[in-house]
């Protein structure tokens, strides 16, 4: 345990791990590489507690919940990192007068009510993942200005030997994935739907969909009988799917930003994904990706049509994708942090 003070402490309550807790883990990680005496307050148990453990200059305080975690900050500059994060922190600038950060990353208003309102204008700062969660910001609490601050690209590099694995266990030579928790608003009944279309006149081409959620059941139920669609349930390493892909498609319905999608350019797979939030700010219509819009099966399984017969718009939206990847580097994105959380000293 780092005997100083640490400099920033980092909350972040959620249970699992998906697209924000990755986050979490990189910039706490990068963040130690350079220097900084860091706290992580999360619960107990949950994944992200247990992959930081090791992380050289930091004390990591597992809790119960959000005053658990607010009398216990130890830093005089707190990053809330998710919704309840905010709320611990704002309660810990009460009770200890540390200033906090908060980062905003889905496309949901916030409350409307007067404690939500005060913990975003308590603020110290505000940091969007997108211009489109900013705006939403701007809306819910007139004047409050936050800073776009994207995703960062989560790398992992695929394993040539489990790529090749993946694709020989299924038996469509195209294959058209799916990286994401299940839940209906991530558009998989959409996407089930344009598997039917699309496998009735190209049945060597598979939907596979990869993680699990509380929507799980009901997806699983509406794929019964479906042929050609696919099942992974929670993977580790999903670079090893992305890379086996020969499409990924992302039909959200409404989406903060999308880092996934980060990850799928790097692998180099031509990407579908919907037209909402964030999204567009990542993948820019027939130059890195194509967009459809979101609840619309016939449009999506159109898009994914297009690419299954068009190798070289394959390879032009892939090999455009991959060129805009430096804009989202860990180190980039540490950087506009770090100006951040030093402008507030």
């Amino acid at each position: 345990m780092p005997a100083e003070r640490p400099e920033i402490t980092h909350i972040n309550l959620a249970r699992g791990f998906r697209g924000g807790e990755s986050q979490t883990l990189l910039l706490v990680r990068e963040l130690a590489g350079r220097g900084w005496r860091q706290q992580f307050i999360g619960r107990g148990g949950e994944p992200l507690v247990e992959r930081l453990a090791g992380v050289d200059g930091l004390t990591i305080t597992p809790v119960g919940g959000v005053l658990g975690a607010a009398v216990r900050v130890a830093a005089p500059l707190v990053h809330a990192h998710e919704a309840r994060a905010a709320q611990a922190a704002w309660v810990a600038s009460k009770l200890r007068g540390c200033r906090y950060v908060l980062t905003r990353r889905v496309m949901k208003p916030p409350s409307r009510s007067a404690v939500t309102s005060r913990i975003y204008r308590d603020a110290a700062a505000v940091t969007a993942l997108s211009r489109a969660i900013a705006d939403v910001l701007a809306d819910r609490f007139p004047g409050l200005e936050a800073t776009v601050i994207p995703s960062a690209l989560a790398a992992a590099e695929p394993d040539p030997r489990r790529v090749a694995e993946i694709r020989a266990a299924l038996p469509e030579p195209f294959l058209v994935g799916n990286v994401a928790a299940l839940d209906v608003a991530k558009g998989q009944l959409e996407l089930l739907a344009a598997a039917k279309t699309l496998t009735a006149g190209h049945p060597d081409t598979g939907f596979v969909f990869v993680g699990d959620g509380h929507d799980g059941e009901t997806i699983r139920a509406a794929a019964a009988g479906q042929s050609g669609v696919h099942f992974t349930g929670f993977v580790d390493n999903v670079a090893d799917y992305l890379a086996a892909f020969d499409v990924f498609a992302f039909p959200s319905h409404h989406e903060g930003l999308g880092s996934v999608l980060l990850q799928a350019m790097a692998a180099g797979t031509p990407i579908v994904a919907s037209d909402t939030g964030g999204i567009p700010e990542l993948i820019r219509h027939e130059e890195t990706g194509l967009l459809v819009a979101p609840r619309d099966a016939a449009a999506l399984a159109a898009a994914i049509e297009r690419l299954y017969g068009d190798e070289e718009l394959r390879q032009r939206l892939t090999g455009a994708a991959r060129r805009r990847l430096g804009e989202f580097s860990v180190a980039g994105v540490a950087d506009r942090l770090e100006t951040l959380y030093r402008g507030l000293g």
